[in-house]
């Protein structure tokens, strides 16, 4: 296998152009979590800043930080080591901790984390206490924000923790892992100690989230073989590092950034229920990615464009689908909604450990990636999952993607799509619960 073929199919990889596994993780974590009956016993917490937080916390959080570092690196398969200067400096105060915080965290050093709650659609607060998506988010395009209400918080205002898992839980989405790769092009990147960018392309922000959000661990041999890469993600390390921090502060005291630190983890753990994140070409077999790479290799490679475009294609249109889908269901408080159902309803949960992500998270939604994919082929246009000259990212009807396929469906394609998304979403339920449990049961 050449060079060249090698790096045919990693941008194959490159269906992430959706920034999110599942689009706007409130609108899953809220009834993935409220009927459990821990809320019954929880206080509020007071809102802390995180350079509060910092400087309150400093010298401890230096020795916790050095110790998850050696953990993560004799624990994690494919970790890649933190640079010995990157260490927490706690001589500093204030904005310059923060900034020390982050390069130790390895995050964008851009990432805005003030406080403030995600309201679900529905719930609604005066103009003059909103918050400004530009003011959470880092990205330009904020399309998705601004249908959305974001409530500021101030400082020592008292706060239900369950309001803070559940915005914490889009956190991660806003920017943390934006060009953190040497070969992003960025001053971060070049002193994080990522190396280069995996799998996608490293020249577009957007893409160089995608291996800290996508992983492919249930692979046969064969692919890893030809793309050792595809086993190269950095998931593991932001769900078990922020997990990791959760404990900490909450055995500080600190229980704000206790709940909110989980919510960061969780996030990670959600996006592995989604089966565009967790397997590399859906709907594909290991004999069409492998034609597609020998077609390219004899200098024709519209076979393996057309399929990057349609796996990027079907990856939209199935999160445009299941945004709509909830934020109408929770306006309507459509408490019958099949997607609601499958979130709150009560699973068995399995063991956390740190195979968590490899051997329970994503098993799921990788083995029946193909069901999905054909579930959204049939249920939906041509146009938007089945023709490789459309880019459906720039197809205005995504904002009404639940009307479309109403109109489009059969009513058993539909009933189809929706099942094979509930199932997905039990998946989502009990990946967010193990964590949140394998936190609270150690307090």
């Amino acid at each position: 296998m050449t060079r060249r073929s090698i790096l045919a199919l990693t941008f194959c990889i490159v269906h992430s152009t959706s920034l999110w596994a599942w689009a706007e993780h409130p609108l899953l974590v809220r009834p993935a979590l409220e009927g459990l009956e821990l809320w019954e016993e929880v206080d509020s917490v007071e809102a802390k800043s995180l350079v509060g937080f910092l400087e309150e916390t400093a010298s401890d959080l230096f020795v916790f930080l050095e110790k998850h570092e050696l953990w993560a690196r004799e624990n994690l398969k494919d970790y890649r080591s933190r640079p010995y200067e990157l260490q927490l400096d706690t001589s500093l105060t204030g904005e310059d901790l923060r900034a020390s915080f982050l390069r130790a965290v390895r995050m964008n050093p851009e990432s805005k984390i003030p406080l403030y709650l995600h309201l679900l659609p529905g719930e609604m607060v005066d103009e003059e206490v909103r918050a400004d998506p530009t003011g959470i988010s880092i990205f330009d395009n904020l399309s998705r924000e601004r249908q959305t209400v974001y409530l500021q918080l101030r400082a020592g205002q008292q706060v239900h923790p369950l309001d803070v898992l559940v915005t914490a839980n889009d956190e991660p989405d806003y920017g943390f892992d934006i060009g953190l790769f040497e070969d992003n092009g960025t001053s971060h990147g070049a002193v994080y100690g990522f190396g280069n960018q995996p799998f996608g392309n490293p020249n577009l922000a957007n893409s160089s989230q995608g291996p800290f959000h996508m992983a492919f661990y249930q692979e046969p041999a064969v692919v890893y073989a030809v793309a050792p890469f595809l086993d190269n993600s950095l998931l593991e390390s932001r769900l078990f590092l922020f997990r990791a921090l959760a404990k900490f502060a909450f055995s500080e005291g600190q229980d704000y950034w206790g709940w909110r630190f989980l919510g960061w983890s969780m996030h990670y753990a959600g996006d592995l229920s989604m089966p565009f994140h967790s397997n590399p070409l859906p709907g594909y077999s290991v004999f069409e990615m492998v034609r597609s790479q020998l077609s390219a290799l004899r200098g024709n490679d519209n076979l393996q464009r057309n399929m990057i475009q349609l796996v990027s294609n079907r990856h939209m249109a199935l999160e445009a689908y299941q945004l709509a889908e909830l934020r109408e269901a929770h306006l309507k408080r459509d408490e019958n909604h099949p997607f609601l159902i499958a979130l709150r309803a009560d699973y068995e949960l399995p063991e956390f450990d740190s195979d968590f992500a490899r051997k329970v998270a994503s098993v799921h939604a990788a083995k029946q990636a193909d069901e999905m994919s054909s579930a959204v082929r049939r249920a939906m246009p041509d146009r938007f999952v089945n023709d490789p000259q459309t880019e459906a990212r720039f197809l205005p009807e995504l904002l009404e993607m639940n009307a479309v396929v109403r109109a489009y469906a059969s009513p058993e394609d539909l009933d189809d799509l929706n099942r094979e998304i509930a199932k997905r979403f039990e998946d989502f339920a009990v990946n967010v619960r193990t964590v949140l449990f394998s936190v609270l049961g150690d307090q």
